[in-house]
């Protein structure tokens, strides 16, 4: 079996290296990596995932839609959901709330109009993800 991108374990012998075609391998890092930060975590659970880009559009467009207390509340999602994709229980708490928020300032600033159900769709949506039971479970097990 061939060692992976040209690197190999330490205390090779001469003999394994010609065995593998004779150049010297550098030792494989086996040390703790750097954490890495990313905007979206493919390994969590769908819920989640969904959840954290249904935080970043939401985000932008509630900056968008021009009243203050939206654009506070957009604000304030884009970093959670951040924290959300890079396993952190704060994130997730802070989502939670600013979508729920969120619900309750649409509803004071549009009133209860016949649209209601259109207006509310991504922010009802939204707290589902998050407040659904595999996304609790995932958080509650694995977020520091």
């Amino acid at each position: 079996m061939l060692p992976v991108a040209n690197c190999a374990p330490t205390g090779w012998t001469s003999r394994s290296r010609r065995r593998f075609g004779g150049k010297r391998r550098r030792p494989c890092q086996t040390d703790a990596m750097e954490p890495q930060r990313r905007w979206i975590n493919r390994y969590q659970p769908q819920t989640l995932v969904i959840g954290t880009m249904l935080l970043y559009l939401e985000g932008v467009f509630s900056m968008i839609r021009g009243s203050k207390v939206l654009l506070l509340l957009g604000l304030l999602m884009l970093p959670s959901a951040y924290l959300i994709a890079n396993d952190k229980k704060v994130g997730w708490q802070m989502a939670v709330a600013v979508s729920g928020l969120a619900i309750v300032a649409r509803i004071q600033i549009y009133g209860f109009k016949p649209d209601l159900f259109l207006i509310l769709l991504f922010p009802g949506a939204l707290l589902a993800l998050l407040l659904h039971p595999m996304s609790r479970e995932h958080q509650r097990i694995w977020f520091d």
